[in-house]
């Protein structure tokens, strides 16, 4: 059995849907990992912290969790729960998998994030999205 590492995030804070998000986001990441072979070492949830930026408590705490204990993956809901932006999620990417760690978004497990076309073009997309919300 392979071992992984959780990582939850949630930009809001103020109300009761936040709690029912991370939680289905949990029990969405348990489920896979119980499916595909992966025994969960730990869970990071960073709730009301914005995907824009890497300066997250428990993101911090995994990350040094990976370098002195490397699992084979952390398992994210989609990539968006590691960021918001192409430059944050591939800071983040490039720290974790410079570890051994993959990284794997389980709403398209087929490949390790940072090998993943659809990451990719997701990254430009949600960017474009970003500015254009700005905009409006």
């Amino acid at each position: 059995m392979k071992n992984a590492y959780l990582y939850l995030r949630s930009a809001r804070d103020d109300d009761s849907d936040t709690l029912s998000v991370l939680l289905e986001q949990e029990r969405a990441l348990k489920n896979w990992a119980g499916h595909n072979g992966y025994k969960v070492i730990g869970v990071y949830v960073d709730k009301g912290v914005s995907g824009t930026t890497v300066n997250r408590p428990s993101l911090r705490q995994l990350i040094s969790v990976c370098a002195s204990d490397p699992a084979d993956a952390v398992l994210v809901s989609d990539y968006s729960r590691l960021g918001r932006n192409i430059v944050t999620v591939s800071k983040i990417v490039k720290t974790i998998t410079s570890m051994g760690v993959g990284i794997i978004d389980i709403s398209n497990p087929e490949e390790f994030v940072h090998e993943s076309f659809v990451y990719k073009l997701l990254c430009i997309t949600n960017d474009y999205y970003k500015k254009l919300h700005k905009k409006v």
